[in-house]
């Protein structure tokens, strides 16, 4: 469970901030990432920061955006410019973002194995869309 921190807009309407919510793993994760909301400890009911770590992905620290908030219009242009790259599609994107890697810049130097940790990049994909996010920079 999650309590939110700024205002949230989704399939199932707005939620305000101090709203707890349920929501799958994986989105609980990405909330969490954007700095919109916190984990909530469901035994005392307080509220845990958490660090989010992230998958070996090849990418430096420095170029974490771990503990940084950013908008849902910032994260839209974020996927938005990973989806340039050939074979990159929203949902992609989005599975991307979530292991860490977050700019075509991140994607140009991943190494091909971290990607195929990643649902849908297989061992033949992964070297093609690194050398697609190289091409673009």
């Amino acid at each position: 469970m999650i309590k939110v921190l700024t205002r949230i807009i989704d399939g199932s309407g707005v939620h305000d901030k101090d709203t707890v919510l349920k929501y799958s793993a994986e989105e609980e994760a990405r909330l969490i990432k954007l700095g919109a909301a916190v984990y909530v400890d469901k035994a005392s009911s307080s509220e845990k920061a958490t660090t989010q770590e992230t998958p070996d992905n090849g990418a430096s620290d420095a170029d974490s955006v771990e503990g940084e908030v950013i908008t849902e219009e910032e994260y839209q242009e974020m996927l938005d410019d990973l989806c340039k790259v050939n074979g990159i599609d929203q949902a992609m994107a989005e599975s991307l973002f979530d292991s860490g890697i977050e700019t075509v810049e991140d994607l140009a130097n991943a190494i091909p194995e971290s990607l195929t940790k990643i649902k849908g990049i297989g061992k033949a994909t992964a070297p093609k869309i690194i050398k697609s996010a190289k091409g673009l920079l």
